[in-house]
């Protein structure tokens, strides 16, 4: 599918905000109150704030975001900004190409601008992790869950709580279906609360029926093993139930995402 080949990034972005320096002094009395706020398409992320930081603020504070090749996530905005009771005035702003990014960088200064002004830097620092794209192709012998004529078989794959999808439903294909080229994509989670999970694909094989969906059998499939299966040719992985019998098999690829 296309986004084996996108030109914006699918994966992880964990991005570490340092220090600043040199900022616009924007407040009248006493020392203002520095913090920093990410924004890449409609995620919206903030430091701490730095309590009477001054003209300065330090952080060390690392955020992840989920890149998944929309065209709102070309640029990261980066804006330092004083807290006050009433209000959060912006010191400075910056915007990182996510192309740069990518690529990956130690701690990097850039310049901060307010109306066409350098107002001061910040520190950040960027480490990306691509996303894997895992290619369903097939089952074969398959636990048999339907009483009467042949079961319809779907694969359902979740990562925590926070990705889940399923094919599409292989009707009268029983014990052996194919599912025709159907490919997922799964972020791996990282150590950001938001995002934090089981580091492994739960597979599962589901037999669709009108009253109430059947498991047909499963599989936990660590990122360490999905990481080590990319670029290689499809795989054969066992299936079984609770009660660890042996339910069929099904052939999985897994691909990493790459620049076009």
């Amino acid at each position: 599918m296309e986004f084996k080949e996108s030109k914006i990034p699918i994966g992880n972005i964990e991005i570490t905000v340092h220090d600043a320096r040199n900022l616009r002094d924007t407040q009248t009395i006493g020392k203002q109150d520095p913090f920093v706020k990410l924004e890449l398409g409609t995620k919206e992320k903030r430091t701490r704030t730095h309590d009477n930081g001054g003209t300065s603020g330090h952080w060390e504070e690392t955020f992840n975001f989920v890149l998944k090749g929309k065209d709102n996530e070309v640029n990261m905005k980066v804006s330092v900004m004083n807290e006050n009771i009433l209000t959060k005035e912006t010191i400075g702003k910056v915007q990182i190409q996510i192309s740069d990014m990518v690529t990956g960088f130690k701690e990097k200064w850039f310049q901060l601008t307010h109306d066409n002004k350098l107002v001061g830097e910040v520190s950040v620092s960027a480490r990306f992790i691509p996303g894997i794209i895992l290619e369903i192709h097939e089952c074969k012998d398959l636990y048999d869950t339907q009483v009467l004529g042949r079961q319809d078989p779907y694969a359902k794959m979740t990562v925590g709580r926070k990705q889940e999808v399923s094919t599409l439903v292989c009707t009268d294909q029983g014990k052996n279906p194919k599912f025709k080229h159907q490919e997922f994509i799964f972020y791996e989670p990282t150590n950001d609360k938001e995002y934090k999970g089981d580091h492994a694909v739960q597979v599962e094989i589901w037999n669709s029926n009108i009253v109430s969906d059947a498991i047909i059998g499963a599989f936990s499939f660590p990122f360490s093993d999905i990481r080590a299966a990319v670029g290689r040719p499809a795989k054969w992985y066992p299936l079984s139930r609770k009660d660890k019998k042996a339910t069929g098999q099904v052939q999985i690829t897994c691909t990493q995402w790459r620049r076009s």
